[in-house]
């Protein structure tokens, strides 16, 4: 909930880490590859192997 209330919901950020479309994300981006990060290690996954997409897939969704 906390998260649902930050300054970082009101964020464009369409686009890759490191490869937005709008300047300005870079704690977005440190975000996003913090969660990625920890999304591989919560299932033991090697980085080098496996990649991981933790954006919503519309909006309706990322605003739960």
């Amino acid at each position: 909930m906390e998260a649902n209330g930050s300054i970082l919901t009101n964020k464009y950020s369409e686009g890759l880490p490191n490869a937005r479309y709008y300047g300005g994300n870079e704690y977005v981006d440190e975000l996003e590859i913090l969660c990625q990060k920890r999304a591989l290690q919560a299932f033991h996954l090697d980085p080098s192997k496996w990649g991981v997409n933790v954006q919503p897939y519309s909006g309706s969704v990322s605003i739960l």
